[in-house]
């Protein structure tokens, strides 16, 4: 109202994703010095260690592993676009190629003036978030609480000090 009110912008700071999808027309996050969308990079923080198939691995707490490719260093957080996961409801006859990983939905807040969800998924003690279409979350069957496994392929995750020389 204010924006529209008086003509201007308005930057708004908070953790609280509710309140914010409700009021803001655009939610930006910052990580590393980099300024991105909300939902369109997932973040994964180091340690990473070297594995003997040629790519890094992070352990996760519940055993389960990221994977990447060779980074810079064991410490760098690598990204990967939120486009490039797949979001499958267990039990799932889903993707079998690529990194699968377990998790739980945690929330999903619509986007109203899109019509987009975002969906936050916990594994391990990462939190995930992405932007689905309403298709996607309609294909998907999601709900909060929901048993989800999400995929992607290693070769789409990117390091952070790559991402900011390029």
């Amino acid at each position: 109202a204010v924006r529209r009110h008086r003509g201007t912008t308005l930057v708004v700071a908070s953790h609280d994703w509710q309140w914010l999808f409700e009021v803001c027309d655009e939610i930006w996050h910052f990580h590393g010095g980099e300024v991105f969308r909300t939902g369109t990079r997932i973040f994964f923080p180091g340690p990473w260690q070297d594995s003997q198939d040629g790519r890094w691995r992070r352990a996760l707490i519940d055993g389960q592993q990221i994977v990447a490719p060779p980074g810079p260093d064991s410490l760098t957080s690598a990204f990967i676009d939120s486009r490039k996961l797949s979001f499958v409801s267990l039990p799932s006859g889903g993707p079998k190629d690529g990194v699968i990983l377990e998790g739980i939905v945690l929330r999903l807040a619509l986007i109203r003036r899109t019509s987009r969800v975002v969906v936050t998924v916990a594994v391990g003690e990462l939190t995930l978030t992405a932007i689905l279409e309403p298709g996607a979350l309609k294909a998907a069957r999601l709900l909060p609480g929901d048993a989800i496994q999400v995929s992607y392929r290693p070769e789409d995750v990117h390091w952070l000090d790559a991402s900011l020389s390029a």
